[in-house]
């Protein structure tokens, strides 16, 4: 774990320093070398892996390189929370993350009406009216989970999707898990469905034009 934190404070110097891909590969090093003891004892070293993991993805966003995919689903399976998040969630994952952006106010006036006309799309199911609510509640500031819940008959999917949306608008390291903890499940169902997750994702109410980046 050592070796592991060492990587971690250079790879977040190399960041400082604008030297993205470099901080990538320290980063990648440091989650290999923690692995082994987040395996081993995941209440000790899970925080240590999750905050690389975020690292290690912040350095790829800004060096333009994908993830390892193998190394970021590892790593998700160790760490991920909830240990199982419903395929339906999944296929939400770029609402979600589009609609904390718009919680936080780091999107413009255009993706906000992305955001809003997706909100409403979702409304138009039926099983889905009490989450596009609640999500609407959360994007327009809301913090306090009561409040969020207020006469909605949220389901198992609309709980979790909503939980998993609330922890990130008040963890920004969440984001970076969240998005980790998608990309590996999407990978694992389109590997299990011959590509389904990935041909429902318009479910979402956003294109791939459209999506956030994480």
């Amino acid at each position: 774990p050592y070796l592991a934190r060492s990587l971690g404070a250079y790879g977040r110097i190399l960041l400082g320093l604008g030297r993205a891909l470099e901080a990538r590969e320290a980063f990648a090093e440091g989650l290999r070398a923690v692995l082994p003891f987040a395996r081993a004892l995941p209440a000790a070293f899970g925080e240590l892996a999750a905050a690389l993991l975020a690292d290690y993805l912040q350095a790829c966003g800004e060096a333009g390189a994908e993830p390892e995919a193998g190394l970021v689903e590892e790593v998700a399976q160790q760490i991920g929370q909830p240990p199982f998040v419903h395929p339906a969630v999944v296929e939400l994952a770029p609402l979600l993350l589009a609609v904390v952006a718009l919680a936080r106010g780091e999107v413009g006036p255009e993706v906000a009406r992305l955001v809003e006309s997706a909100l409403a799309q979702m409304g138009e199911h039926a099983e889905r009216r009490a989450l596009m609510e609640a999500l609407k509640r959360l994007a327009a500031g809301e913090r306090n989970p009561q409040a969020l819940r207020q006469g909605l008959a949220l389901d198992e999917v609309d709980e979790q999707a909503l939980s998993l949306a609330e922890r990130v608008v008040m963890d920004e390291r969440a984001q970076a898990l969240l998005a980790a903890m998608m990309h590996a499940l999407v990978a694992a169902l389109e590997s299990a469905g011959g590509g389904a997750a990935g041909e429902t994702s318009g479910d979402s109410g956003l294109g791939e034009g459209s999506r956030l980046p994480p």
